[in-house]
């Protein structure tokens, strides 16, 4: 069986910083000038939010976005066989960025997204 650094390298994840350029950015450069989005005020302080649509073609890098396997396949997959009967509107894809791997306290997600398909009629 293959290591998960083995199947990360396959996916093309590479370690360290090494092969990235210099950063366009200045340190200190407020967001809402790198970013089109805009500050929303929460229970819990403000969030800075950035709204996206991709049509059904949009690929991120060498993946679509859109489901290319069957639902009766994610359902295998995730040995969850009610998923095959769902439309996939119904689904919420969240993603989160955090300071460390190892919990407790001084982790903390410090950007959150989440992703869904819209049905267009």
């Amino acid at each position: 069986m293959s290591s998960l650094a083995d199947k990360l390298k396959a996916l093309g994840v590479k370690r360290g910083t090494s092969e990235l350029g210099p950063s366009k950015v200045r340190p200190g450069t407020p967001i809402e000038k790198i970013l089109d989005g805009q500050f929303q005020t929460t229970p819990r302080g403000e969030a800075f939010v950035v709204e996206q649509q991709h049509p059904t073609e949009y690929r991120h890098g060498i993946f679509p976005i859109r489901l290319e396997s069957p639902l009766e396949v994610v359902a295998a997959w995730a040995q969850d066989a009610r998923l095959a009967s769902f439309d996939p509107a119904s689904f919420i894809f969240l993603d989160t960025e955090t300071s460390g791997l190892s919990g407790g306290t001084g982790t903390y997600a410090f950007m959150v997204g989440a992703g869904r398909f819209e049905t267009t009629e």
